[in-house]
């Protein structure tokens, strides 16, 4: 099975690893200590993906991460249906403001359209690409599809940014593309946002809510399978 290529869409995103550095629970961002013992977690939004990855953990004892082997000492699952991120939804729709954090930096793009088509680094936390994003990878794995009119009320800024807090930006990994060597930045911290009341409407909202239910799974932005792009949904706003 041909998991990701290219600039498709993965059907799985990850969480760092998860361990204890310097007497607390964290990501382990930068190296893991020989013997140590740590949680690895990947969300899988294919069906098929799910089965094989879930037969392949059950049934090796090492795996190789990165440039190490790791043994695995127990593996634990479980099925989010994406009814239930709807329900929980339909729980916040009332909610016009909320927040994001950002947990792992997060790499978004601006794709300008004509002539000059290109793909440009956008290091802030713009709603508009942020739910793009979490658009087109919803309706890649998930039902029920959200309808292209979701993506010109966003255009109309139907969502529109209230506030900052502790943004910073990480310039990450360099690697090859087209013969030069090209850089990403990520961004971390904590957005406000809140929906612009002018344009306002209760199944768009609700639409969003579900996007941010979801959000928490599949990461947003490049880098997903790296552990790029974790969140966390802060209500009421930090």
């Amino acid at each position: 099975m041909e998991i990701h290529r290219g600039g498709a869409i993965a059907p799985f995103s990850t969480l760092p690893p998860l361990g204890v550095r310097g007497g607390k629970i964290a990501f382990l961002k930068s190296y893991i200590s020989a013997s140590s013992l740590f949680r690895f977690e990947v969300r899988c939004l294919n069906d098929k993906f799910t089965e094989i990855f879930a037969k392949a953990m059950l049934n090796e004892k090492y795996i190789r991460l990165a440039n190490g082997v790791i043994e695995v000492l127990s593996v634990r699952a479980r099925t989010v249906p994406s009814e239930v991120l709807v329900r929980e939804a339909e729980k916040s729709v009332e909610c016009r403001k909320f927040a994001i954090l950002f947990k792992t930096p997060t790499v978004l793009r601006l794709k300008v359209e004509g002539e000059n088509r290109a793909s440009l680094l956008f290091p802030l936390p713009d709603p508009r690409l942020i739910f793009i994003n979490l658009y087109i990878i919803w309706n890649r794995y998930m039902e029920p599809k959200i309808d292209e009119g979701y993506i010109a009320w966003l255009s109309k800024m139907g969502i529109c940014p209230a506030g900052l807090k502790n943004v910073r930006t990480y310039r990450l990994f360099e690697y090859k593309e087209g013969g030069k060597r090209r850089f990403d930045i990520g961004f971390v911290g904590t957005v406000r946002l809140a929906f612009v009341d002018t344009f306002y409407e209760k199944s768009k909202a609700l639409q969003t809510h579900t996007l941010l239910k979801f959000a928490e799974y599949s990461n947003i932005g490049k880098g997903r399978t790296a552990g790029l792009g974790v969140i966390k949904v802060l209500k009421p706003p930090q």
